[in-house]
C-alpha cells in the first residue's frame, strides 16, 4: 500500500509518497512544480488553486484567499466559527483548505495514475485541538481518509530516524 503525506502549508503545500524502495518522493503538480501555492480563487461556483491563482491575486483580490491556514479553527468573540467571505459568499476555512487538498490529490492521482485516499497531514506544532479538528474536517470535505495529523517537527524527526544513512546525510 502506498502511503501519502501532505504538507498543508500557509503559503505553499505539497504531497509526497513512499515508493516501493522506501524512498520519499514529492509529487509534481499539474504545472510541473513540486510545491503548490496555497492560494484559492472562488469564481462562478468553483474553486481554483495554485500558481495561476497566485499570479491573479493582484487583479482579483475579492475572489482570492491567501494564508487560509491562519484561520483554521478560529472562532469569533461570540464563540461562533470564523468564516471567510469571497465575492459575497461565506465559507468556513476548512472548505477552502479542502480545495487545496483536492488540488494536491487530483494532481497526484494524474501523476501517479493512482487513487489517493489515505493520507497523513502535517500541521505546525503550535496548532491546538481546534486547528487540528478543522484540518481533519478539511480532509473529510476533500473526500480523504485521514490516517493521522502529525506535527511538522515530529514528521522531520521520523524521517530522519527512518532514513539515517550516508545518502540521506548528503542531501541535508
Amino acid at each position: 500500500m502506498i502511503k501519502y503525506g501532505i504538507d498543508l502549508g500557509t503559503t505553499y503545500s505539497c504531497i509526497a509518497y513512499v515508493d516501493d524502495q522506501g524512498e520519499v518522493r514529492v509529487i509534481n503538480n499539474a504545472e510541473g512544480e513540486n510545491i503548490t501555492p496555497s492560494v484559492v480563487k472562488y469564481n462562478k461556483g468553483a474553486f481554483e488553486v495554485g500558481r495561476k491563482v497566485k499570479n491573479e491575486a493582484v487583479l482579483y483580490p475579492e475572489l482570492i484567499v491567501e494564508a487560509v491556514k491562519r484561520s483554521m479553527g478560529a472562532t469569533l468573540k461570540n464563540g461562533k466559527p470564523a468564516k471567510i467571505i469571497i465575492d459575497g459568499t461565506e465559507f468556513y476555512p476548512q472548505e477552502i483548505s479542502a480545495a487545496i487538498l483536492r488540488k494536491l490529490v487530483n494532481d497526484a492521482n494524474k501523476y501517479l495514475k493512482a487513487d489517493v485516499k489515505d493520507v497523513v497531514i502535517t500541521v505546525p506544532a503550535y496548532f491546538g485541538q481546534e486547528e487540528r479538528n478543522a484540518t481533519a474536517e478539511a480532509a473529510k470535505i476533500a473526500g480523504l481518509n485521514l490516517i493521522k495529523i502529525v506535527d511538522e517537527p515530529t514528521a522531520a524527526a521520523i524521517c530522519y530516524q527512518n532514513h539515517r544513512s550516508d545518502s540521506f546525510e548528503k542531501h541535508t
